[in-house]
């Protein structure tokens, strides 16, 4: 059950940041309505596959699509 809801938020993550460039971790949470911990998961997910990237502008932790796909 967790594999799936962690792959479906995944798939939401990515689509969000495809329709909408680049999101903070706050507004990429808000857009796909991400609940913890399966958002942090998922991130954590497309993170170790190369998919997205995170990126810090000083207090703030910007994601984006690698480019990868």
């Amino acid at each position: 059950m967790k594999q799936e809801e962690i792959g479906s938020i995944a798939g939401m993550i990515w689509h969000a940041l495809d329709a909408k460039g680049d999101l903070s971790l706050a507004q990429l949470k808000k857009e796909v309505n991400g609940k913890t911990p399966v958002f942090d998961w998922a991130v954590g997910w497309l993170a170790r596959e190369e998919k997205i990237v995170g990126v810090s502008c000083g207090s703030v932790s910007m994601i984006s699509t690698s480019g990868a796909s």
